[in-house]
């Protein structure tokens, strides 16, 4: 302990006396900072020990502070009614440059403090005693403290329990910090947890998607060369009959008979209209087993350059059931496409697919909520690209249901979902958020206004 006696008179300076900074302040306030404490809220269990510090002791007043680099401000206090004050004004400032308990007998006899404007003004500080929060590395945090407007000292029993109560503050930091180490582990374990079990679903889903593409491509490329040689043939045979019939009329009754019982005219129209929509469905096939090839490359790790316009039409491809009609409305969707003039980036190509379907996917399930619950005219998804300097960017915004600021905060975190357990797992945008920012060093940002609308922006650099 360190104490200065009441008897000695004091020669008081004219103002109050700064004190030193500690030699290890750049890593007192790292470590004071780590805890993630300054200007939270009451904790009771500071609370009791700061009461506790006041009856032990037998004080009107009792603190438990924090010195920051610029103020002294108070975690919990009994019988003081501000909760800071200037570090240069700190009383505790100097406790925390010693190992143990500080006691002034009477602050108006102590050159430090004879004119401070705490003990000349409000409170009227007389008796100070406080001991320094000092951490298992040695860092002094702050202080446990009591006050009162009489000079007065404390017992030997009264100055060992202050101390103890300082060890039991650092005690409850120590615990913060462990609980802050321990929820960071917990929510590293849930984002581990979320990507094998995606990894594991989208390397079968790829492994699945490749196969079907594979099985219907054989028969699609027969089925579009019969179809090309069945347009021929019949177009021929089409110009034949026109040809018979122009030179030999309908001269013979069962000829003509039969023409007018099958409607000739009806048929050979209706067979060019035919092989034409058969020609349209088979391309349209062929654009869905590309779409499902681009997907198939959901477990491949590899990156290479590819045209994200690509990938983003081929999602829209796979998801133009829902754009036909969302909710019990059954209304359709409108898409509205602005592509910029960007440049193929090297990317891993399934994994955007794979985030644009997650995006897009939820876009929908917000344009169908919106659509049952009010008059939405109509229902718009607006996706955006444009090339700049080092990245390429791509906006995809809905006219949906949109969300609050404090379900925009948690939209990316892992198993968090506002679905039914039945539909959706969490894991979806959490795991866009992943590819974009971690495999692809880019920017996935949400912002979002009730019953106004979601937009999501992607930044990719275009140097991987």
């Amino acid at each position: 302990m360190r104490s200065i006696p009441s008897d000695v008179p004091p020669d008081p300076p004219r103002k109050a006396v700064p004190a030193a900074l500690p030699l290890n302040e750049q890593e007192r306030m790292a470590k004071l900072l780590s805890y993630q404490i300054l200007d939270t809220e009451a904790e009771l269990a500071y609370d009791d020990l700061t009461t506790l510090a006041a009856c032990i002791c037998e004080t009107e007043t009792a603190m438990t502070s924090l010195i920051d680099d610029s103020r002294q401000w108070f975690k919990s206090r009994v019988g003081l009614s501000f909760s800071e004050t200037p570090r240069d004004l700190a009383l505790c400032a100097h406790t925390i440059l010693e190992p143990e308990v500080m006691v002034v007998a009477d602050a108006t006899k102590d050159p430090r403090f004879a004119h401070h404007p705490l003990v000349i003004g409000e409170p009227h500080i007389r008796f100070y005693a406080g001991a320094p929060l000092i951490t298992a590395e040695g860092y002094a945090l702050g202080t446990i403290c009591v006050i009162d407007s009489e000079p007065k000292q404390l017992t030997d029993k009264q100055i060992a329990a202050l101390a103890a109560l300082a060890r039991q503050v650092v005690s409850q930091l120590d615990m913060r910090l462990t609980m802050q180490r321990i929820g960071e582990t917990l929510g590293q374990l849930q984002q581990a947890q979320g990507q094998l079990v995606h990894s594991e679903k989208i390397t079968s889903l790829g492994q699945m998607v490749a196969g079907v593409a594979h099985e219907i491509n054989n028969p699609l490329g027969f089925v579009n060369g019969s179809i090309d040689l069945a347009s021929e043939y019949g177009n021929d045979l089409i110009g034949l009959l026109q040809l018979y019939r122009n030179k030999y009329g309908e001269e013979d009754r069962e000829i003509a008979e039969t023409i007018k019982a099958i409607d000739l005219n009806f048929i050979t129209a209706d067979l060019v209209d035919m092989l034409d929509a058969m020609q349209i469905g088979t391309t349209r096939m062929t654009e869905i087993v590309r779409s499902l090839r681009n997907f198939s490359r959901l477990g491949r790790e590899e990156f290479d350059l590819a045209d994200i316009h690509d990938g983003i039409d081929s999602t829209l491809l796979l998801l133009s059931h829902r754009l036909k009609m969302i909710g019990q409305t059954q209304k359709p969707v409108t898409v509205t496409k602005c592509y910029g003039d960007i440049p193929e980036i090297n990317c891993n190509f399934g994994q955007l697919n794979q985030v644009f379907m997650n995006l897009l996917a939820n876009a929908l399930d917000a344009l169908g909520e919106m659509a049952d619950s009010s008059a939405l005219a109509e229902p718009t998804i607006w996706i955006e690209t444009q090339a700049l300097d080092d990245h390429v960017l791509v906006v995809i915004r809905d006219n949906g249901s949109g969300m609050s600021a404090a379900r925009v905060e948690k939209i990316f975190d892992p198993f968090f979902t506002t679905k039914p357990l039945d539909q959706g797992t969490g894991l979806g945008l959490s795991i866009s958020h992943q590819v974009i920012t971690q495999k692809h060093r880019g920017e996935l940002i949400c912002q979002s206004q009730p019953g106004v609308g979601t937009t999501f922006t992607l930044k990719i650099p275009n140097d991987l």
